[in-house]
């Protein structure tokens, strides 16, 4: 029963709706969308990276993306369910409160610094410059 309940929650996030719904949001909220929408989807990690080319080739924030990349082979409905039923609630909270924090802090601190950018073609390219903390004021410096 359980396994029919997740399978029907995760139909209804495909990933049109998911680009969908993680295009509405900026800043931080969209950080927060995108991770969450990775814990309901039904990707493993040889799924996200497909997605996540898509969801920047679609001109989604990169720091929205990268929410919903690391969230969703990490956090997601199954193993949540896998690891309250061996640990507890208690632990399962947990692990999900601390997977969410991660996604939202990377997809949080890619979209401040700018780590990568986009080529003519929308494909995401490393930037050569990195944001760093002079006293208050951030600065851009060179890495080579």
């Amino acid at each position: 029963m359980l396994i029919f309940a997740i399978s029907y929650i995760q139909s209804h996030f495909p990933p049109e709706r998911s680009r969908k719904i993680m295009g509405r949001f900026k800043g931080i909220w969209g950080n927060v969308v995108g991770a969450l929408l990775g814990t309901v989807t039904p990707f493993c990690s040889c799924s996200s990276i497909p997605l996540f080319i898509g969801f920047t080739r679609a001109g989604l924030p990169l720091g929205v993306t990268f929410s919903f990349l690391i969230s969703s082979p990490m956090v997601d409905l199954g193993s949540l369910v896998l690891i309250m039923s061996i640990f507890g609630p208690g632990v399962a909270i947990a692990y999900t409160a601390v997977g969410l924090v991660i996604a939202i802090a990377g997809g949080t601190i890619e979209g401040i610094t700018g780590t990568f950018t986009f080529d003519e073609h929308h494909n995401p390219v490393k930037q050569t410059a990195i944001l760093c903390f002079d006293g208050a004021t951030p600065v851009l410096k060179e890495m080579f």
